[in-house]
């Protein structure tokens, strides 16, 4: 769900703080951003602006090689996309995505073809009644697919056919950074993106929810039961408020690498966080890309590949497919 930004630039720190309040620093995002202000006065663009407060700053890292632009549709039959994930060859499929669109779509989601972005399929998440359907971030570890509201409730679903899953685990409350109710959305920390390790990790880490409120990651660990647990100590904060809108961490036999995006307010940027695994020495690198609009998703494949999806408010989502530089294993 988009939400009017109260600042329009980018910064790079890690933190345990609040928000930022400063003007920080665009990030030479890959796709125009529309001019805004915060505070009253309007943001200063900087190539390697910190975030005020910041309990570690460390500044952003020159931007790398550029990503190349990869034949691939340019459009999908699905409103709102707002998370991804790339899966392998399964169910009598190629390798694809699964893209799930937001609030107000019923859990509405559609399967990708990987190297050409034609539709596979299309289906609707069973979900129960009296929560939020407004689904922010798509994740998947081993055979679990976990999806996050932007007001921080988490359910888990088992794939069971090609286009066609079951509820394992009903909504939960991420504890500290959900809504005082299930069925309300993009209030509590408005958490917009997910990102979980593959396999996850018994200790440390598992994962991240991204937080548009603070711009920040917030790590996750794994609790009783499966269910995952904010650890609001352990952050990477590296976006203005209101500008980061998902991330994406690779599988383990891909490298693991963390990947992060930024809606049109924060120029549609896409970034790289080494280090994710300690996060109070993360350190972020920019990557140019090709994408425009409004990126909700990002989500990464084998040998570098990247894909983001544009939430532009109507009945289909534009997609972008590049072949970015490969990071080194995390």
């Amino acid at each position: 769900m988009r939400v009017l930004p109260a600042v329009l630039a980018l910064a790079v720190g890690c933190s345990g703080g609040g928000p930022e309040t400063g003007g920080g620093g665009a990030a030479g995002g890959s796709g125009a951003a529309g001019g805004g202000e915060a505070g009253g006065r309007a943001a200063t663009p900087s190539a390697t602006g910190t975030a005020p407060g910041a309990a570690a700053d460390h500044p952003a890292a020159p931007a790398g090689p550029a990503c190349r632009a990869m034949p691939f549709a340019a459009s999908l039959d699905l409103p709102e996309a707002s998370g991804a994930v790339w899966v392998e060859p399964s169910f009598g499929l190629p390798a694809h995505l699964i893209v799930v669109s937001d609030s107000g779509n019923h859990g509405a989601f559609a399967v990708v073809d990987a190297k050409s972005g034609a539709e596979l399929g299309s289906g609707q998440l069973p979900l129960e009644r009296g929560v939020s359907d407004d689904l922010e971030g798509l994740a998947r570890a081993g055979g679990v697919y976990y999806a996050l509201t932007s007001g921080g409730y988490m359910r888990h679903f088992r794939r069971t056919g090609a286009a066609r899953f079951e509820l394992a685990v009903p909504a939960y409350a991420l504890p500290g950074a959900s809504c005082d109710s299930p069925r309300r959305g993009n209030c509590g920390r408005d958490l917009e993106g997910l990102c979980l390790a593959d396999p996850l990790p018994a200790t440390g880490c598992a994962g991240f929810a991204a937080s548009r409120r603070d711009g920040e990651l917030v790590c996750l660990q794994v609790g009783a039961g499966g269910r995952l647990r904010p650890e609001p100590s352990q952050t990477i904060r590296f976006a203005l408020p209101m500008t980061l809108s998902d991330c994406n961490i690779a599988p383990a036999a891909a490298g693991g690498a963390l990947h992060a995006a930024t809606n049109g307010f924060g120029g549609n940027t896409l970034l790289l966080v080494h280090g994710w695994h300690d996060p109070a020495t993360a350190r972020v690198e920019i990557v140019p890309g090709h994408a425009t609009g409004f990126i909700e998703a990002v989500a990464a494949g084998p040998g570098g590949a990247i894909y983001r999806f544009s939430d532009n408010g109507g009945p289909a989502s534009p997609m972008f497919a590049d072949s970015c530089p490969q990071a080194g294993p995390e």
